[in-house]
């Protein structure tokens, strides 16, 4: 039998990009525990925003990255580097919740 050629479309790329990052932006929230409205507040954005953000129904902005890093006292140049690492994880480790085309 054939093994399929399985490749990822660029979509679902960066739906797994954001998946990824809504995870660690949670869970270093919830290491400072830290609100989702407290955060909201911080960036201007409210706590279903938040929310969209953590569960990868949303993409965050370079410019609200900085300010996330700041409201998690971080460098942002630090949680640009947790970010890059849990990509490149992810990258060695497609998750399993998405379902890359078959050619």
């Amino acid at each position: 039998m054939m093994k399929a050629d399985i490749t990822w479309t660029r979509k679902q790329l960066l739906l797994a990009y954001d998946h990824e990052i809504g995870e660690k932006l949670a869970a270093l929230r919830n290491g400072q525990k830290k609100s989702q409205d407290l955060i909201g507040s911080a960036l201007g954005l409210s706590q279903s925003d938040i929310s969209k953000i953590e569960h990868g129904q949303r993409s965050v902005k370079a410019a609200e990255l900085i300010m996330l890093a700041e409201a998690l006292d971080l460098a942002p140049i630090d949680l640009f580097a947790i970010i890059l690492s849990a990509l490149e994880q992810e990258d060695a480790h497609p998750s399993q919740d998405l379902h890359p085309s078959e050619d």
